[in-house]
């Protein structure tokens, strides 16, 4: 139990601006000075993968995105309307940007196929007993 920083009793479960100094207080105490309200913070939720395992884009992004365009005659303006983004963004993406998730998501749905692939294995492989991959584990020494 944290004690109060004013009387000493225990049980001080707030705390108060005193005379420009933070401090825990408790009940009894808190009006002489102003109360400090406890903010929660949330932490962020980690994306969920799969068997560790995470996606990349295809390489050719800008050619299908290019090809798929032009199958569905529409226009850059178009397109970007479509999808609910701006005509720069698929702008971007034809000329080599590769996209957030979100824009990927939108034009996989617009049409129809996959823009994600499996991420390729590299063929590294851990030490027996390490918990990360290291730098030792990917460079050959000869």
């Amino acid at each position: 139990m944290i004690e109060c920083e004013l009387c000493g009793r225990r049980g001080a479960t707030t705390k108060a601006k005193v005379e420009g100094s933070v401090i825990n207080v408790c009940g009894d105490c808190v009006g002489f000075g102003r109360e400090i309200p406890v903010v929660k913070i949330k932490p962020k939720k980690p994306s969920p993968k799969l068997d560790g395992m995470e996606d990349e884009i295809v390489e050719d992004l800008k050619e299908i995105v290019k090809a798929e365009r032009f199958n569905l005659k529409l226009t850059q303006k178009e397109m970007a309307e479509e999808i609910g983004e701006r005509t720069s963004v698929i702008k971007r993406i034809e000329s080599g940007w590769k996209p957030p998730l979100k824009v990927l998501k939108k034009l996989e749905r617009l049409f129809s196929l996959k823009l994600m692939e499996e991420a390729s294995n590299t063929g590294v492989k851990k030490k027996k007993g390490k918990k990360e991959l290291t730098i030792g584990d990917i460079i050959e020494v000869s």
